[in-house]
């Protein structure tokens, strides 16, 4: 945030000068870190630091999938990461997944559990014919980690544009849908009622490790004393740590489109490897992703919208869902920013001392958060 005022005299007084635990970042990741350091040492004064007010990075800008990978996915990660690293990230992004059945109502962040499905489209049967070579082997993997064996082959006339559709389709048992900022104000409300501190508008302009104890300076002449520090920043950890390599920041675009008749596609829709997907929200069409078209153009992070991937993410619904001169009505577009890396596997590790860093999350933050957090707070607890 830019030109942030500085404080009063009277909000200052509110303001936190020393906690225990400082989390720089205020996402599903440091909002879930600080629900696990209230409930395993209830009492420890905790204080999250945000730079936006309301929105997130990722977090409340993505399409709310509760997902933990399409067959595509799954199979490029072994190609890529190995079995080992794959079966630990897919037991990971499940395991979050069963964290937030297990603690928020669905009737608080609007959470169904319909299922998903991976679309093969025409243009590339041979990414279809390699998943379906592998899908047993796959499904095992799955079953020997998570106890499901969540991949069925679909006919074409249960996929969007019924018997007109010449896509292929594979069902994904356990997806689910959420509406991701309320999820992140109940956490917030949960962690509130604890006693702890949510300083939103607040950017980190330096982390100073004084041996002991850190110091954090603020774009608002606010600083704080702490014990420990968690950057839990993601896609924006560059900001406190320019030149690093460790994390590639890119924006993911969302579109909704209002289409000629109501939408009423039940459950997760991915393509592409997982670069495409939609569902169905309030009867419209919410369509995501598109950044391998232009991977290097949306790294980033910088949060707008590319005029061309808004475009290109229309024309594919037409052609895949719909049909060409179907009239697709633009309502509104977003974009966030995710964390991504040379490898898929998340960042959790001390940068110094008494820093923690806890990022790149490559796109499975709501999946992800949950676990990681409880780590991340484990850590912190943890004398050094």
């Amino acid at each position: 945030m830019k030109n942030n005022p500085q404080f009063s005299y009277w909000e200052k007084s509110l303001m936190p000068s020393e906690c225990d635990v400082c989390i720089v970042g205020g996402g599903f990741t440091g909002a879930w870190t600080a629900h696990y350091l209230s409930q395993m040492a209830p009492g420890l004064k905790i204080v999250i630091l945000e730079n936006q007010i309301a929105s997130r990075g990722a977090s409340t800008r993505n399409a709310g999938f509760l997902c933990y990978g399409s067959p595509s996915e799954v199979l490029e990660d072994l190609e890529n990461m190995g079995t080992e690293k794959t079966r630990e990230l897919l037991l990971m992004r499940y395991s979050g997944l069963q964290q937030i059945k297990n603690t928020v109502p669905a009737s608080a962040a609007q959470i169904s559990w319909d299922g998903g499905c991976e679309i093969f489209i025409p243009d590339n049967p041979k990414l279809y014919e390699r998943v379906m070579e592998q899908l047993q082997e796959i499904n095992r993997l799955i079953e020997s980690t998570t106890g499901q064996r969540p991949y069925t082959p679909l006919p074409t006339n249960q996929l969007p544009g019924g018997e007109k559709n010449r896509s292929k389709g594979i069902a994904i048992q356990g997806e689910g849908q959420i509406q991701p900022a309320k999820l992140l104000a109940y956490i917030n409300n949960l962690n509130t009622s604890r006693g702890v501190s949510l300083c939103e508008g607040t950017a980190v302009n330096s982390i100073q490790n004084e041996g002991d104890h850190c110091v954090i300076n603020t774009n608002r002449s606010l600083q704080i004393k702490c014990n420990k520090v968690l950057i839990a920043t993601n896609g924006f950890f560059n900001r406190l740590y320019p030149g690093s390599n460790e994390v590639v920041p890119a924006r993911n675009t969302v579109l909704l489109l209002k289409t000629p008749e109501k939408l009423t596609l039940k459950g997760n829709y991915h393509a592409e490897r997982g670069y495409i997907y939609f569902r169905s929200v309030d009867g419209m069409l919410l369509i995501g992703g598109g950044r391998h078209w232009l991977a290097e153009k949306e790294k980033g992070d910088e949060m707008r919208v590319n005029e061309e991937l808004k475009s290109r993410l229309t024309n594919w619904a037409k052609e895949n869902l719909f049909n060409l001169d179907t009239q697709l009505e633009e309502i509104m577009s977003w974009s966030g920013i995710i964390g991504t890396g040379s490898e898929k596997y998340p960042l959790l590790e001390w940068k110094d001392k008494n820093v923690l860093t806890a990022v790149r999350l490559s796109g499975m933050g709501v999946a992800l958060s949950p676990v990681i957090a409880r780590k991340a707070a484990a850590m912190l607890l943890k004398k050094r």
